[in-house]
Parts: C-alpha cells; sequence; structure tokens
C-alpha cells in the first residue's frame, strides 16, 4: 500500500532539491567591494546561525494540523550515497549543501496517517553574490530542457510533469524560481496522484527555499508558505521579531488554514 515515501526517496528528493536551488558555494570573489558583473554591489551582511534559525517558518505558522518531522535524513548512514535528488532532470542541480556560511531547515508534516502534506522550510545565506547569482542561472539552464520525470525508487514508479516560473511573492524579492511537479506515483498495482512544489526566493545574498509535497490531484498551495518564510527573513534582516501568524491556506490539515 503507498504511505507517504521516506525521506529517501521523492520527499527527500524535494527536500534536498529545495536545499540544492539555494546551495552556492562560499569561496572568496576576486573583489570584495564595489558591484559583481551584472551591477549589484558585492558587499554583503552574512547572517549569523541564530538570525537564518529564527528565519525558517515556526511550528505556529505551520499551524495546529501539523507536527515538527522528526524522519531527520542526517541520522540516515546511507543517505550521503544515494542520489542527491531522486527526481530525474532535476538531479542536473549538484547537491553542493555545505557552501553557505549559514543555513537552517524546519520540517513539518500532516498530523494524519500518511503525513501529507509535506512541508520544508530552509534559509541559507552567503558570503558571495556573485555565487547566489549565478547558482540562480544554473538553476534556470538546467530548469529549460526538464519537462517530465520518470523514475523508478524504492518499488515506487514516479511519473510527473514539470513546470516552472519566476513569479515573486513579494517585491522585496531579487529573483525567485517556483518549480511544480505533479503526476503519479504507482506501486503493487496501485496509482496515486503526487505533487511536488518548490521555490527559492532571493534577496541580496540570502535565499529562502520552501517545498511541498502532497498525494492528492494537483497538490495544494505552498504560495502562502513562501510569503510568510520571505516575510520571516525581511524581519530579521530589519532586527525585528519574525511573525508567528498561522498561514491561511484552504486545504490545511486540522482546520489550520481557519487560523487567522
Amino acid at each position: 500500500m503507498l504511505a507517504r515515501p521516506r525521506r529517501s526517496a521523492p520527499v527527500a528528493g524535494a527536500l534536498l532539491l529545495a536545499a540544492a536551488l539555494t546551495a552556492c558555494g562560499s569561496g572568496d570573489s576576486d573583489d570584495d567591494s564595489g558591484t559583481a558583473g551584472n551591477g549589484i554591489p558585492s558587499e554583503v551582511v552574512v547572517l549569523d546561525q541564530a538570525q537564518v534559525d529564527e528565519a525558517v517558518l515556526s511550528p505556529q505558522n505551520l499551524g495546529p494540523g501539523f507536527t515538527v518531522d522528526d524522519d531527520d535524513p542526517n541520522d540516515d548512514p546511507e543517505a550521503e550515497d544515494e542520489d542527491s535528488t531522486g527526481l530525474g532532470c532535476l538531479a542536473a542541480v549538484d547537491d553542493d549543501l555545505d557552501q553557505s556560511a549559514a543555513k537552517a531547515e524546519a520540517s513539518y508534516v500532516a498530523a494524519t496517517e500518511l503525513e501529507t502534506p509535506a512541508i520544508s522550510s530552509g534559509v541559507s545565506s552567503y558570503d558571495s553574490l556573485d555565487d547566489v547569482t549565478e547558482r540562480f542561472e544554473r538553476l534556470r539552464t538546467a530548469l529549460a530542457d526538464c519537462e517530465q520525470i520518470d523514475v523508478t525508487e524504492d518499488g515506487a514508479t514516479f511519473t510527473l510533469e514539470v513546470e516552472h516560473d519566476e513569479e515573486t511573492s513579494a517585491e522585496e524579492v531579487d529573483e525567485q524560481l517556483n518549480i511544480s511537479a505533479i503526476g503519479s506515483a504507482s506501486a503493487e498495482g496501485l496509482e496515486l496522484p503526487v505533487a511536488i512544489r518548490l521555490s527559492a526566493a532571493r534577496i541580496d545574498n540570502d535565499v529562502v527555499f520552501l517545498s511541498r509535497f502532497d498525494l492528492g490531484a494537483d497538490g495544494g498551495e505552498l504560495e502562502p508558505y513562501t510569503a510568510a518564510a520571505i516575510g520571516r527573513l525581511l524581519a530579521v534582516l530589519d532586527g525585528t521579531t519574525p511573525s508567528d501568524e498561522t498561514v491561511v491556506v484552504d486545504d490545511a490539515p486540522g482546520g489550520a488554514g481557519e487560523t487567522a
């Protein structure tokens, strides 16, 4: 019977890919002042660990229908030997996940038997604007020919149609990439609709990334969570306390979407 895949399968793929979208090398640029080649100032202020920890979505943001996901892929000794995403052509984005100056991630699952939707929120701060903008450009290139995923993992076959856009969730965002992979998962003669949504939004040298995994036709909304995560980052950058207001979505589990 199909249940929520373990984190090393497509859920892990979604989360690792989301991190990969924002994972940029932290090597020094040739010039630490002035402007980068695209006209963006090269001087950056790097957030510390406490600040990125504060910027990720809080349990209160998710609401009472979610719980913290205790299935930490870092606890799996075999995780390092597996494909970086497990998501076909999206694996073109490599998994240099440990290059940011500071990063934090929080993962949540619905308080139901299937534990879907599963939502992950991450924030990374980098010491080079060039590295961040180059990462986004490499992702655009990888997505150009990525229209379908057809992979088999752990006895389950995933067939997904991929679309992407660059619509921003706040006017303060410098650039944003949104990816949806929607289709089906089949195993043991059963087939279920699957939807994966990912967003990465850059504000200067800081990036928020969100991912959502659903079992269900077309899945649910990710953008409200992305907007809330951007709001938390902006608050941290402004030196104020981020809002713990629950994100309102129509499809929130346990009635979380009814909380304003």
